[in-house]
């Protein structure tokens, strides 16, 4: 059924599409609109550019942004993994002698931390647990899996840690995972991953408009100083993006914790007797998913106990 125009923009698209279209066509046309393309510019005459539009003339901008921002919704996967890694070789192993070195520091910094104290409640060793945990939140467990950027470790990092006390490897169950989870915990998990696209747009967008006013402003002394501006929301856009791929990595893992039943449920499958044996039953799942390797599963009849 068709939506409403004011539901579509108040949802989804809104933050991960039109808004980040919306800000670097704004920003574009403030710097064309006060002359930036012919000499310094006026932002005086900007404003009197604006004030002159008509009620007609907003409304067709505004159409054409939605229609812009349509036709880049399908590249959100692309800008997704742009941004965890997915650069020319030169860039990625840069990247990840960079990574390599961020990590290596602060697992000194948490080894010095633990050797400084004996005592448990020491000051010292409470931040070696937050260093820790950073640690596992922020980097995959195989030092040979690391790549070249921080959201795309970050991320790599959730696939290693969702699910894997119970034996499942995330990346293909998460696909059977996430049609049964409890509306409460998708409602969780679908705000914390709009949050983390929408930070992922932010960033690429800010960074295109970093780009287009560089080239506009670039004989214009000291009004260069205006890519400024983007490029300072660009990083903070992405910093955000590492932020919100932590949280929503926290709700991937309690979607495992609390939702794993229903998918045994789903699937016909009694309930494991014990930890060994559900993460016996997992792996085996996981590998005719992952595989195709069949096998033999003892079925529960829908509507028994």
């Amino acid at each position: 059924m068709a939506q409403p125009i004011t539901a579509v923009l108040t949802g989804r698209f809104f933050v991960t599409g039109f808004l980040p279209v919306f800000l670097v066509a704004g920003y574009v046309w403030l710097l064309i609109s006060a002359g930036a393309a012919s000499g310094r510019p006026d932002f005086t005459a900007a404003w009197h550019h604006a004030s002159s539009l008509t009620i007609a003339q907003i409304m067709l901008a505004l159409v054409g942004v939605i229609l812009v921002a349509v036709l880049l919704t399908p590249l959100q996967a692309g800008t997704m993994r742009l941004l965890q890694g997915q650069l020319p070789k030169p860039l990625v192993e840069a990247g990840r002698a960079w990574q390599r070195h961020l990590r290596t520091r602060q697992q000194a910094a948490l080894g010095r931390l633990l050797a400084a104290s004996d005592d448990p409640d020491h000051a010292s060793v409470q931040r070696a647990g937050r260093l820790s945990a950073r640690l596992l939140r922020r980097y995959p467990a195989e030092p040979r899996e690391l790549g070249p950027t921080a959201l795309g470790n970050t991320l790599a990092a959730m696939e290693d840690s969702a699910g894997s006390q119970y034996g499942y490897d995330a990346v293909v169950a998460w696909p059977r995972l996430y049609p049964v989870l409890d509306p409460a915990t998708r409602a969780i998990v679908d705000d914390r991953r709009t949050a983390l696209d929408a930070c992922a747009r932010l960033c690429t967008a800010f960074a295109v408009a970093a780009l287009v006013s560089l080239g506009l402003l670039a004989d214009d002394g000291p009004w260069l100083t205006l890519v400024l501006v983007p490029s300072g929301l660009a990083w903070l856009s992405y910093a955000s993006a590492i932020r919100s791929a932590e949280a929503y990595a926290l709700a991937v893992e309690v979607a495992f914790d609390l939702n794993r039943f229903a998918l045994y449920e789903a699937l016909h499958l009694p309930l494991p007797e014990n930890a060994a044996a559900e993460r016996e039953l997992n792996r085996r799942l996981c590998l005719q998913w992952r595989q195709g390797v069949p096998a033999d599963f003892t079925y529960r009849p829908p509507g028994s106990p």
